[in-house]
């Protein structure tokens, strides 16, 4: 039986699960690459940021070839362009599908071009990049696939939410255990009604619980860093060089907000994931919390040419919508111009 028929909800989520242990593997060893790399750099006397900007996918990814199609998209074939790329836009089951719409309003919006010469490695570090090249490509790929298959299972989970009574935004508010239960017994679990409210997810040796209330305010407050309020300038790691960028901050914690975004506007998230690659393309420089050589932010944003700064840990916390700044993504430097 295919996954891809959306006809097996419980084997689908286990697939899900062994692809998340694979990407997540691929994280930790982005981070001990990242070290490695740094510490020849050091050696060698070479920004950091002239290696990683050279990382790349060894092959395309699905989103690569989708701006590849996407170029060359003509009105006679959008239809059929939209069928096979209307998983675009949506990541497992948050945001919203690829209309024909989008499609030729992304069209207005041409890819920039990096103008400087070809990007060549430097010997010492060609071996790392390959490896950081191949990690790059399956790191996407894999959570571009999943996302690509998970968009053929909306219809039945949005049916098991219709025979319960519950909204699309109060179905996905369940983990997949708790999907399943719904979809075999009915039941819902006992603080589902609070989750309207705000809720989190702790995963604790295996066993997931979700948490409202006091006690997501409690985990929340654990997690929580204290940042300095009077904080004007802050920094992160280059993902994709650029020049100095000036623009107006727009916070996009989900991609549902993406609509917010105007041309030039500097896109802040905590992460970026496949559903942002519009806001992405209009963004005139991209800032994260998170992220490693090998990240979406940082694989994305050289894919386009746009500034990238990620890792910053409190971009999110820092910064707040419409706040202009500069962006120096030849130094990884965040500055705070006018709040």
């Amino acid at each position: 039986m295919s996954l891809e028929n959306g006809d097996d909800l419980e084997k689908f989520f286990r697939a899900v699960v062994e692809a998340a242990n694979c990407s997540m593997a691929i994280e930790f060893l982005d981070i001990g690459l990242e070290k490695y790399i740094e510490k020849i750099c050091k050696n060698k006397n070479i920004e950091l940021s002239e290696v990683l900007n050279k990382i790349k996918p060894h092959k395309k990814t699905l989103l690569m070839q989708y701006q590849e199609e996407l170029r060359t998209l003509k009105n006679k074939n959008t239809i059929d362009f939209v069928k096979k790329w209307e998983w675009v836009g949506t990541h497992f089951f948050m945001g919203q599908p690829l209309t024909e719409d989008k499609a030729i309003n992304e069209l207005k919006y041409k890819q920039k071009k990096d103008k400087g010469k070809e990007s060549i490695v430097p010997a010492d570090f060609k071996i790392a990049a390959n490896i950081g090249a191949k990690m790059a490509f399956y790191r996407s790929y894999i959570v571009e696939q999943v996302d690509r298959v998970a968009y053929n299972y909306w219809p039945p989970i949005r049916k098991i939410g219709e025979e319960n009574g519950l909204s699309w935004d109060e179905v996905i508010s369940l983990n997949h255990y708790e999907l399943l239960v719904l979809k075999d017994k009915k039941r819902l679990p006992d603080n589902f009604k609070e989750r309207k409210n705000g809720f989190g997810t702790i995963n604790s040796a295996g066993l997931i619980e979700v948490v409202t209330g006091e006690k997501l305010k409690i985990a929340l407050n654990e997690c929580q860093q204290e940042i300095d309020s009077g904080i004007t300038e802050f920094k992160g790691m280059v993902a994709c060089k650029g020049k100095k960028i000036k623009g107006v901050v727009k916070i996009i914690e989900e991609s549902k907000n993406i609509s917010k975004m105007n041309k030039g506007d500097i896109l802040v998230a905590n992460e970026t994931t496949p559903d942002y690659i519009i806001g992405m393309k209009i963004a005139g420089a991209i800032i994260t919390n998170q992220g490693g050589i090998t990240s979406h932010a940082a694989i994305v944003s050289r894919e386009l040419n746009i500034p990238c700064i990620i890792g910053t840990k409190i971009a999110t916390k820092v910064l707040k919508d419409g706040d202009l700044v500069e962006v120096d993504a030849n130094k990884g430097v965040v500055r705070i111009i006018k709040k």
